[in-house]
């Protein structure tokens, strides 16, 4: 059967199911699908369907080996994803490792734990270079991990301008934010004592201004709710 036909009958079923009153909890239903690609090799097609409540059908599908479509949760506490980083850093991770860890957990996003690791050879300014800071660092990998490309088209790909725009934004938000007009590790941090662990009371702010910036970008780009917005 046709790719499209298949995708229109499982649609139909889609709706067989939120109809039908033998379905009450969670239902995930996964099909897998061989698709053959120009008669080289085979692609994996994933389709999910999940009746979360009456009436709600929560419906994603992706290609592995192709283009993915990013589940991202609906509803963050921006403050929470701040908080969460800081904590984050104070339990062992490093800075942009933090940034990164509490992004991917708050916005429940379907990403491996590796995308922490990819992260880690950034903090300290990159490597203890005193670069760049690491938690500016983590936000501009978590944003390109959200807006990036995957594909090769070129310096004027709409997608790749925007997911700039997008880093460029942060990195001149955080050099004013953070009060010391500077993104560079070593300038932030000129007045303490490294060795002695000085810095981290201050770096722990700056992970949480990272973070939650980023958490603020993800909002606004994706029209997702912040909860805070709600309590206040």
């Amino acid at each position: 059967m046709p790719l499209n036909k298949l995708l229109l009958s499982f649609f139909v079923f889609c709706i067989f199911l939120q109809s039908s009153s033998f379905i009450s909890d969670t239902i995930l239903l996964n099909f897998l699908i061989l698709i053959n690609n120009s008669n080289k090799h085979s692609q994996l097609f994933h389709l999910s369907i999940s009746h979360v409540s009456p009436g709600d059908l929560y419906f994603c599908y992706r290609f592995e080996g192709g283009k993915k479509e990013m589940n991202v949760k609906k509803e963050v506490s921006v403050s929470k994803v701040r908080k969460d980083a800081e904590d984050y850093y104070r339990n062992g991770f490093f800075c942009c490792e933090a940034v990164m860890a509490s992004i991917r957990d708050n916005f429940e996003l379907d990403v491996p734990k590796e995308v922490i690791a990819m992260s880690s050879g950034m903090s300290v300014g990159a490597g203890r270079s005193g670069c760049m800071c690491g938690a500016l660092n983590g936000g501009i990998l978590a944003l390109g991990m959200l807006f990036g490309r995957t594909e090769p088209k070129g310096p004027q790909d709409p997608k790749v301008v925007k997911c700039m725009e997008l880093t460029n934004e942060l990195h001149g938000w955080f050099r004013e934010a953070n009060g010391k007009h500077s993104v560079c590790c070593r300038v932030l941090t000129k007045e303490f004592d490294m060795g002695k662990g000085e810095h981290k009371e201050q770096c722990i702010y700056f992970t949480g201004l990272c973070a939650g910036k980023v958490a603020e970008i993800v909002v606004r780009e994706l029209g997702l709710t912040n909860t805070d917005e709600q309590t206040a």
